[in-house]
């Protein structure tokens, strides 16, 4: 028989590095305990654990959900705010839609007017929610003094949240 391959005789640049010598050696005791008949019991012993997780999850998701959530029923359209609505799209410059009427040139006394007698009812200092104050007393104003419907922000732009 010829030189072994570790053996003194067989030239050096046939053998393994030490290093590669200890993956190879680790890969294979890797692969003796993964092939190993001794992974049984452990999965015998761990198994109804591990069933009964699943089992919980499946049944988990077989059960009824719960009640939904009832929504709240949808506001009845008005066919003027609508109007409105279109009417500021058509003529938005800004982010939110304002309502024509606050723009007319005829009426700008009036929003001024109303805008200074909530200022005084109110003061000038502004606190988180006073916005949406400020519009319902404006919009009771115009109403009750000078018969103007007036749409508040919060109105014409409903997905838009105010402070």
């Amino acid at each position: 028989m010829g030189p072994y391959l570790n053996s003194p005789r067989f030239p050096k640049r046939h053998r393994p590095s030490k290093a590669k010598a200890v993956f190879v050696a680790l890969g294979r005791w890797t692969l003796i305990l993964l092939l190993s008949p001794l992974w049984i019991p452990v999965l015998i012993v761990f198994s109804p654990f591990l069933i009964r997780q699943k089992y919980s999850a499946w049944k988990r998701s077989r059960e009824a959900p719960l009640d939904p959530v009832p929504l709240r029923p949808p506001r009845p359209v008005d066919p003027e705010l609508e109007r409105r609505r279109a009417i500021g799209m058509r003529d938005n410059l800004g982010i939110s839609l304002v309502d024509p009427v606050g723009k007319d040139p005829a009426l700008d006394w009036v929003f001024r007017e109303v805008s200074d007698r909530v200022e005084a009812e109110m003061g000038q200092e502004y606190q988180m929610g006073d916005c949406r104050r400020r519009w319902r007393r404006m919009k009771q104003i115009l109403k009750d003094d000078y018969d103007i419907i007036w749409y508040s922000p919060p109105e014409m732009n409903p997905g838009v949240k105010y402070d």
